[in-house]
């Protein structure tokens, strides 16, 4: 465990050398969280690079100090650090918190930044909704404790059940974080929001979000004009901390972008390219026909939560999807509506050798092309380049809908809308979900999917049963045993309740019977 002092406090830090390596990542971590939390994506990167990881002042180990938060005294807090380990050259990574810190600091100290990456980097902060965010994160930290706030975070920061030992690390390191630390840090962003930070990038930037983030749809959707500036890139299969969820492919991302990297803001204000095309190149026409022109903007509508369906503009596609991958591909890009050409090859064709899917690739790429553009007067819908593929639109999609509604019932302060949300979403699910589909990729989203709402059924049974509404309780616990019909345990709590229910029943029984014999006597 090492330490050093800097100002007021002494800050928690930890270096890791490789003979190999050439350049140097600083990794930043989020808010609430802590230099702990690197550890899944660590092993991918020490085979290539010297990596330097740090509590935050009042995170983890680190002191809080006595001076007053402001981006000035965090980014100097760091500058000391890099002072302190004659770092005079290197790579920031920044999540959340982190992220707007490694945009401060790479403009601050330009000369000393080679690169700069931004996972799950708030970008956008309408007043009225940041208010009400920060309230309703004040009513669960009120007694003074940040456990219960905790848990609700860990829940939207990672896709990792509440039972592995990540998701405990993450409550945890938020319960080590005093709530006046914690909302004095969003106090920061409510007196000076960080969008002007977008338009003073210089440096080469590769900015990561998570497919199942929650800011995804919110934060990045609507900051796509602050984003433009960057190489954009959604994860698959991850929330908030891809490098938790995805750190392997994170990891292999963002050391194919340091070792080319591209977009850097020329003197113009254009944007110049040091090597293939990105997905960004495209970006700007994306926003301007698809947002700006949103009466123009193509719908894509693919269901198969209970039967594989599409449609374009509410035109069906019926035929064709069983050759050439092309149910696949669209599936895959359902759920990665941006994506790399490898990554669709490493989740199809694991056991093909790359450089035959990649070419196989090609011709089912072209396939999908002509079987959904049915429209020769629409832009493109499937766009690609050398190294991406994606989907320009408004995609849409039951399975797509059900991951969002249950987000919003796992995240749910009040345990009668959780109630209710988790009725109307249990009332509609189908005995099998994603039927006829058996790729191992999707069967993984199926697990995760089946987890998320046996989890969820769960937690409102034990409302229920708490309250003492026992048919509720038990109607729950079978939604549960429909997706997990081999778990034991909840058999055993469902039988109890059951007799629970008839003993309750039978007392009730007796009691009338005795009320109608004295009322005879």
């Amino acid at each position: 465990m090492s330490f050093v002092q800097v100002k007021d406090i002494k800050i928690h830090y930890q270096i890791y050398k490789s003979q190999y390596a050439m350049d140097t990542l600083v990794l930043i971590h989020g808010v609430g969280l802590s230099m702990e939390l690197w550890e899944p994506i660590l092993p991918y990167f020490l085979h290539n690079y010297h990596v330097v990881i740090f509590d935050l002042r009042g995170h983890g180990e680190t002191e809080r100090g006595m001076s007053d938060f402001s981006w000035e005294l965090f980014v100097d807090d760091i500058n000391k650090l890099m002072e302190f380990l004659h770092l005079e050259f290197f790579h920031l990574i920044g999540h959340g918190f982190g992220a707007t810190l490694t945009m401060k600091y790479s403009q601050k100290y330009k000369e000393k930044v080679k690169s700069i990456i931004l996972l799950a980097v708030p970008a956008f902060f309408p007043r009225k909704s940041i208010d009400a965010l920060i309230e309703s994160r004040k009513v669960l930290s009120c007694s003074g404790s940040m456990l219960p706030l905790a848990q609700n975070m860990a829940k939207g920061i990672t896709m990792e059940p509440s039972d592995s030992s990540i998701f405990q690390k993450i409550v945890n390191a938020y319960s080590m974080v005093t709530p006046e630390t914690y909302f004095q840090i969003f106090d920061l962003y409510l007196d000076t929001p960080p969008n002007g930070d977008f338009e003073c990038i210089t440096h080469p930037t590769l900015s990561l979000v998570g497919v199942h983030d929650p800011i995804y749809l919110t934060s990045y959707t609507l900051s796509s004009k602050l984003l433009i500036q960057t190489r954009l890139l959604v994860v698959p299969h991850s929330s908030n901390a891809v490098f938790i969820d995805q750190p392997k492919l994170t990891a292999e991302w963002i050391h194919d972008f340091i070792q080319k990297p591209i977009l850097v803001r020329s003197n113009y204000g254009s944007f110049e390219s040091n090597g293939a095309v990105s997905v960004m190149d495209y970006f700007h026409e994306v926003y301007e026909i698809g947002i700006n022109k949103l009466g123009k903007q193509t719908i894509i509508q693919v269901d198969f939560l209970t039967a594989f369906r599409v449609s374009i503009n509410n035109e069906y596609i019926w035929d064709g999807w069983n050759q050439r991958y092309a149910k696949s591909l669209l599936l895959f890009l359902t759920f990665n509506q941006t994506t790399t050409r490898e990554q669709i090859c490493d989740s199809l064709f694991p056991e093909v050798p790359l450089k035959q899917a990649l070419n196989n690739l090609k011709v089912y790429l072209n396939y999908l092309r002509k079987l959904i553009e049915i429209d020769e007067s629409n832009n493109s819908i499937l766009m690609t380049d050398k190294e991406h593929v994606a989907i320009r639109g408004s995609l849409r999609s039951d399975v797509l809908k059900l991951i969002s509604d249950l987000q919003k019932a796992q995240i749910e302060k009040s345990n009668d809308f959780k109630l209710n949300l988790c009725k109307e979403i249990f009332n509609s699910l189908p005995e099998t979900l994603l039927p006829g589909l058996y790729d191992d990729w999707i069967n993984l989203y199926r697990d995760k999917l089946e987890n998320q709402i046996v989890d969820l059924a769960k937690e409102v049974a034990e409302i229920e049963r708490d309250r003492g509404n026992l048919q509720s309780s038990i109607y729950f616990y079978n939604v549960a045993l429909r997706y997990h019909p081999e778990d034991e345990w909840l058999y055993d709590e469902t039988i109890l309740l059951y007799e629970q229910l008839k003993n309750g029943v039978e007392r009730q029984k007796g009691n009338r019977i005795r009320k109608e014999k004295m009322g005879g006597s």
